[in-house]
């Protein structure tokens, strides 16, 4: 069940100050999140800029490799000045982007990871070596983006990519993978402890303290007086707790937004909700698909029973057939069976298509 999220993925210009800023906060491609930014859309948008500084924001779990890729492509080719702002996380393909800044800002709080690419892929042996040298030549790519900003060497590198290497802002900044540290915004900086085999704890949330808190006037029972109650926003395992089915979208738009544990179960209410709305659509959808293969399966059973001589009738589309087609019978049921007819289904409609092809057949095998 996919879930939809608010992220904000935005090019602002602003002209007036001859600077444009691009949001990136969410996950990197629209092929692993249908609210998630493709690197056309950005690409477009720095394209048509004159700006002669681009502000990146980043609060990002990372996505798809090649829409990382092209977002710093470019940025890097464009003539503007591109100071990035890592404000909450740039993980995975986030901080390949993150590369492009020739300034790269790091909230003191916030974090980066660097890892292998990885694919799902399913085929023959040879299948998947292939599949295995195409991720190394990725790797290598990445390698040397890495490399180039940093001046850490391609072998070791490589090595840190492999143990999935995870850096506070003062590491980042000590390997060259940041210029500047800066005072922390109020983001949450956001990893999925099971898609990630060495997240910290302080990126899980398992445990970490409120990002934000507020104040809200409770009325005491049986009193005239409103007093101050702290409001403290949700960890990671109080909205798990609250939403088990939620995926990284959702819990990365919660934290963001520093949702208390009642805010979350009203998002969540709310999103479970739209999810039942959709699936009773498909489900009328499905309903409307059997009543028509049950009739024309109906249609197929009353050709069947036709006596021999009678003209043979297309259950598919109530119109007399010819025998010229040269097709065996068992060959019409694989077509049908192939077209996605069960077997028995399949078996009718191939007699009514053609009963003398179906008395030959019959005829052939009682010789």
């Amino acid at each position: 069940m996919k879930i939809k999220m608010p992220q904000r993925f935005e090019v602002v210009q602003g002209a007036h100050r001859g600077e444009t800023d691009v949001w990136i906060y969410g996950i990197i491609g629209d092929d692993w999140s249908e609210d998630g930014v493709s690197a056309a859309s950005i690409a477009k948008d720095l394209a048509d800029s004159n700006a002669k500084t681009i502000n990146v924001r980043i609060n990002s779990p990372g996505g798809n490799v090649f829409d990382g890729m092209a977002i710093y492509n470019a940025l890097a080719q464009h003539k503007a000045q591109v100071i990035v702002h890592i404000d909450g996380s740039a993980l995975s393909a986030a901080s390949v982007i993150a590369m492009a800044g020739d300034e790269i800002r790091m909230a003191e709080t916030a974090l980066m990871m660097i890892h292998d690419p990885w694919t799902l892929a399913i085929g023959s042996a040879e299948d998947l070596r292939e599949q295995a040298t195409f991720l190394d030549k990725v790797a290598g790519t990445i390698v040397a983006t890495y490399a180039a900003r940093t001046g850490i060497g391609a072998d070791e590198i490589s090595d840190m990519m492999a143990a999935e290497t995870w850096m506070g802002a003062e590491e980042a900044l000590d390997r060259g993978f940041a210029t500047s540290v800066v005072e922390a915004k109020r983001v949450a900086a956001y990893a999925d402890p099971y898609k990630y085999k060495n997240a910290p704890k302080r990126a899980t949330d398992a445990g970490r303290k409120p990002v934000a808190k507020r104040e809200e006037a409770v009325m005491p029972e049986n009193s005239g007086t409103a007093v101050a109650q702290e409001v403290r926003s949700a960890t990671f395992a109080e909205i798990k707790a609250e939403c088990p089915d939620a995926d990284d979208g959702f819990i990365c738009a919660q934290l963001a937004a520093n949702a208390t544990a009642e805010l979350v179960r009203t998002a969540w209410a709310a999103q479970v909700s739209e999810n039942m709305k959709a699936t009773s659509e498909e489900n009328a959808e499905l309903k409307a698909k059997l009543a028509d293969a049950e009739a024309r399966a109906g249609k197929a059973e009353e050709a069947a029973a036709k006596p021999p001589g009678a003209d043979p009738v297309d259950a598919r589309a109530g119109m007399t057939v010819g025998t010229s087609s040269g097709e065996t019978f068992p060959a019409a049921v694989a077509r049908l069976k192939a077209a996605g007819h069960a077997p028995d289904v399949a078996t009718k409609m191939a007699r009514a298509e053609d009963m003398g092809r179906w008395e030959q057949y019959i005829a052939d095998a009682n010789k």
